[in-house]
């Protein structure tokens, strides 16, 4: 990992390397020293873009003074990367349990790029983590390979090229006069037409599109060896325009199946140079983030990991309920939508799942953290969806761990005397498929 990326966790913190405090302890619980200039320009692009996170209740990073050390930067609930005009990286991974702490980093990385591949409308689902080299890239840099290995089949196959309109003044005549700007433009230069006509080219926006990526990322990324392949795909659109209006030109790509092959390439195109499904981030050419609500990411793991079991073939899944199935606190008028993570329905029993990407806490008077709002949704999901179960999914860490201890390893569930049973249940991102079974014995007790 190079010197100039900075890693943290989620709920870790950053303090200026100038704070008279002891380095070495800070980094052994998980914090990291800053220089001065890397801290204040985190400092301005969380101040900037604080409006921008549109995550109930959740900042993108917390700025607040901490007795016996002074201003830190805390990572809340958005993970992923940012990189500044002077090239440092920041990487912000997601705090998931790790029995070994040896690898952690990289396990964590790898774990997270895994969870990303379920995210929905969103171009990871077909890359395969045994062909990159995760170890000695950053992940801006592991994204970015990921757009160019799109790339490199479109190039294999040949860029598509269609007959697109053009207009200009041409010695010859060809397609149709444009009287009016043809006399504007030619009063002196009567041996020229200025024409509509129809040009079979490459120059079209799906193309345009895919360039101005490649151009963009050249700026972004500092590897060496993805520098090169940028530079060896982008002679392939040598005699292609970039993109001036990018939200134009998407508006205009053609969704058919003779642009399939597009799709991906596209998709990530969207995220690079609109920042679709991330942070919006205001900088320079040399700047870039990409931040992801791990509150989402989770909820589509979890969810996509059920789908995808066999375990639960015997269960009608419903991930994020259509508007006919949604049900609402009120009839009349219909008012407060009630809309679960997951729904689960066999003939004789409907389970609901609810993710909360949240750390609770070993402190049984204080119910562990769990807040009162959530028991009072899962309350009114037992009653609205005649639910025998509601089973409230958190990630499995250390204070999970604590927690379970303290039970004894007992279900940890809240019943009330008028039937509602809502269970607590802590996911093993680590250990995907012992999570999943014992989700599946939780469902059919």
């Amino acid at each position: 990992m190079s010197k100039s990326t900075y890693v943290i966790k989620e709920y870790g913190f950053f303090i200026k390397e100038s704070q008279n405090v002891d380095a070495k302890m800070l980094q052994q619980e998980g914090n990291v020293v800053l220089p001065n200039d890397v801290f204040e320009y985190l400092e301005s692009f969380i101040l900037d873009n604080k409006n921008d996170f549109d995550i109930e209740h959740h900042d993108l990073m917390q700025i607040y003074h901490k007795k016996g050390i002074g201003k830190i930067i805390k990572a809340k609930n958005y993970v992923g990367t940012i990189q500044t005009p002077k090239g440092v990286t920041i990487e912000v991974l997601p705090k998931i349990y790790i029995s070994s702490n040896e690898n952690s980093y990289e396990k964590t990385k790898k774990i997270f790029l895994e969870m990303l591949k379920s995210m929905k409308d969103m171009p990871f689902k077909t890359f395969n983590m045994a062909n990159l080299d995760t170890v000695n890239m950053e992940l801006l840099d592991v994204f970015i390979v990921m757009f160019l290995d799109e790339i490199s089949v479109l190039i294999k196959k040949g860029l598509k090229s269609f007959y697109i309109k053009e207009e200009g003044n041409l010695n010859y005549l060809r397609g149709k006069l444009l009287i009016n700007k043809h006399i504007s433009k030619n009063i002196i230069s009567k041996d020229k037409f200025y024409l509509e006509y129809d040009e079979y080219s490459k120059n079209i926006p799906e193309n345009k599109i895919i360039k101005s990526t490649l151009l963009k990322l050249k700026n972004i990324t500092s590897k060496p060896s993805i520098q090169n392949r940028i530079q060896k795909y982008s002679f392939a659109f040598d005699k292609v325009d970039k993109s001036l209006n990018h939200e134009k030109d998407f508006s205009r790509c053609t969704n058919n199946r003779l642009m399939s092959d597009y799709k991906l390439a596209l998709e990530w195109s969207k995220i690079f140079l609109q920042d679709k499904g991330f942070s919006s981030y205001r900088g320079g050419s040399k700047s870039y983030s990409l931040l992801f609500p791990m509150e989402k990411v989770f909820e589509s793991y979890v969810a996509n990991s059920i789908k995808k079991s066999n375990l639960f073939n015997g269960f009608e899944i419903i991930i994020q309920a259509r508007k006919d199935e949604t049900m609402y606190l009120f009839e009349t008028p219909k008012r407060f939508k009630l809309k679960p993570d997951i729904i689960m329905k066999s003939s004789d029993k409907t389970i609901i799942l609810d993710t909360k990407w949240k750390n609770l806490y070993d402190n049984s008077s204080k119910n562990y953290g769990i807040s009162q709002s959530d028991m009072y949704q899962m309350y009114a999901y037992s009653k609205k969806y005649a639910a025998s179960k509601i089973i409230l999914v958190y990630p499995y860490n250390d204070e999970a761990k604590k927690i379970l201890n303290y039970n004894q390893y007992e279900d940890l569930t809240f019943k009330s005397n008028d039937g509602v049973n809502i269970q607590i249940y802590f996911f093993d991102i680590e250990n995907t498929k012992n999570s999943l079974y014992e989700l599946y014995n939780l469902i059919e007790i």
